[in-house]
């Protein structure tokens, strides 16, 4: 058995919508591991899949306004 997950289960993010998804795939990767546990009596293997982010033009401009608007620069206006 395989379930999907997401990395984003392993990370948490101060978002306004991000962690109603990132409990339910922390749940999907909890969930996978009990039933490891459970059902490896019977020789059943429960796995789970996270995937990360694909690197796309859209994900490549959040990311760079993050570092730059939310990262160094932010300090920086902070001074003033």
């Amino acid at each position: 058995m395989v379930n999907i997950s997401s990395v984003q289960a392993h990370h948490a993010k101060p978002s306004r919508t991000g962690w109603t998804y990132q409990a339910s795939k922390a749940a999907v990767t909890t969930m996978s591991k009990c039933m490891a546990l459970d059902l490896s009596a019977h020789r059943i293997r429960v796995n789970s899949i996270c995937p990360g982010y694909i690197w796309t033009e859209h994900v490549m401009h959040q990311m760079l306004f993050v570092v730059l608007f939310k990262g160094a620069l932010s300090r920086y206006f902070e001074l003033f």
